[in-house]
């Protein structure tokens, strides 16, 4: 349970909303620790602390994602301090269907 009294899991709901519904940038950041990380795994790219994963947001991921992209959930752990999720990304585009595992450390929590 987070200070706010969402859990973990409640704060990953609203980031991956951000992420990929409403592609918004300034929310996606708002659910995230002070100091974040982010490894996108697939293509283990990513950044430490907030303007570097603020700038692979916006230079590499969110907004850039085909808009007829499908991304669904496969399976989801949620504990205290973690979420691991696997998700499923399909898109009618010429690239292949993936999918993709992602561990996400307590770095997505709401700020203090």
């Amino acid at each position: 349970m987070t200070a706010s009294g969402k859990t973990l899991g409640d704060v990953f709901d609203a980031h991956t909303t951000a992420e990929f519904q409403t592609r918004d940038i300034e929310t996606t950041m708002a659910t995230m620790a002070a100091k974040p990380h982010v490894t996108h795994v697939p293509t283990m790219t990513g950044g430490h602390g907030h303007d570097a994963v603020r700038r692979f947001y916006d230079t590499w991921f969110i907004g850039h994602w085909p808009e007829d992209l499908v991304v669904s959930q496969v399976s989801r752990t949620a504990g205290e301090t973690q979420v691991a999720i696997t998700v499923r990304c399909v898109s009618p585009g010429p690239w292949p269907t993936s999918t993709a595992r992602a561990a996400s450390p307590a770095s997505i929590s709401p700020r203090p």
